[in-house]
C-alpha cells in the first residue's frame, strides 16, 4: 500500500495532467491521504475550461469522517466535470452531507452518468434516497448500472430510487441493493418497476425480503445469495396481497 505519503506524491502527479480521461485509486483509507488525492483531482480540472475526465474511480477511500471533510474539494473538481460518465466511490464514507455534496455538483456538471457507484457511502436512509432520486431525475435516460448496497437504506427507500426510472424507457442494466434492510415496501416498488434492459438485480442479504415473490417477476436476473437461496425454498405463502400483485404484473417478467 502507498499509504498517506504515496497518495500525497500521486496528488501532485494528476494536479499537472488537464488531458487525462480515467484516473482510479484504490485503498487510500486516511483521510489525509483522501484530502491529498481530492485537492490534486481539484487542482487538474481547474487547470483547463473543459477538463475531459470520463472515468473516476476512488474505492475505499475515507472522504467524511473528519472535521475537514474531502468530499469538500472532490465536490469542487466534479463540477468541472461535465464529461464525466462513471463515477465510483465505493466504501467513500460520504454519509448524508457528502452525498449531497457530491450530487450537487455532478448536477452543477450537468453530468449524463452511465455508471454511478456508492456501495458503503453511508447510513442514508431515506433521506439519502430522496437526495439520490432528485439526482437520478437527470440521469434516468444515461444510467445503466447504479450500485447502492450496504448504506442502510430501509424499506421505504426502494420506491423513492425507482420514482425517477417509472416515466422512460429505462436502460438500467444492473441495479446493486444489497444489505438494505428491504421488506414488502421494497418488494412492491421492484414487482411494479418497469425496467426492461434489467440483466442484474442484487438483493443479497436483505432477510425479510421475500425473494420468492421476485423471482416470479425477475426470473434468472434476481442475484441472491446462497442463505437466501434456501429460505426463498422454504418460504410460506402467508400473503395472498403479494401474490396478487404478482399475478397482476405477470405480464412485465422480463426475458
Amino acid at each position: 500500500m502507498l499509504g498517506t505519503a504515496g497518495a500525497e506524491v500521486v496528488g501532485k502527479i494528476i494536479g499537472h495532467c488537464p488531458k487525462l480521461e480515467y484516473f482510479s485509486y484504490l485503498g487510500c483509507r486516511t483521510q489525509e491521504g483522501t484530502m491529498y488525492l481530492a485537492n490534486g483531482l481539484k487542482t487538474m480540472v481547474k487547470s483547463t475550461d473543459r477538463h475531459p475526465l470520463r472515468r473516476l474511480e476512488l474505492d475505499d477511500c475515507n472522504f467524511g469522517e473528519e472535521d475537514d471533510p474531502a468530499y469538500v474539494p472532490l465536490a469542487e473538481a466534479l463540477e468541472g466535470c461535465s464529461q464525466m460518465r462513471h463515477l465510483d466511490l465505493t466504501d467513500a464514507k460520504l454519509e448524508i452531507e457528502g452525498l449531497e455534496k457530491v450530487l450537487g455538483a455532478l448536477s452543477t456538471a450537468e453530468v449524463g452518468l452511465t455508471h454511478l457507484g456508492l456501495d458503503g457511502g453511508g447510513e442514508f436512509g431515506e433521506e439519502g434516497a430522496k437526495i439520490l432520486a432528485k439526482f437520478l431525475e437527470t440521469q434516468a435516460t444515461t444510467l445503466t448500472c447504479l450500485k447502492c448496497s450496504f448504506n442502510e437504506l430501509g424499506d421505504s427507500a426502494v420506491p423513492i430510487l425507482l420514482e425517477p426510472f417509472g416515466a422512460l424507457r429505462c436502460p438500467l442494466v444492473e441495479l446493486h441493493l444489497e444489505c438494505n434492510e428491504l421488506e414488502k415496501e421494497s418488494l412492491n416498488a421492484l414487482v411494479r418497476a418497469n425496467l426492461p434492459c434489467l440483466k442484474k438485480l442484487n438483493v443479497v442479504d436483505n432477510d425479510e425480503l421475500p425473494k420468492r415473490h421476485l423471482r416470479k417477476k425477475y426470473g434468472d436476473v434476481l442475484v441472491v445469495g446462497d442463505d437466501d437461496d434456501e429460505e426463498e425454498d422454504e418460504e410460506e405463502d402467508n400473503n395472498t396481497d403479494i401474490d396478487e400483485l404478482i399475478l397482476g404484473f405477470k405480464n412485465t417478467k422480463l426475458t
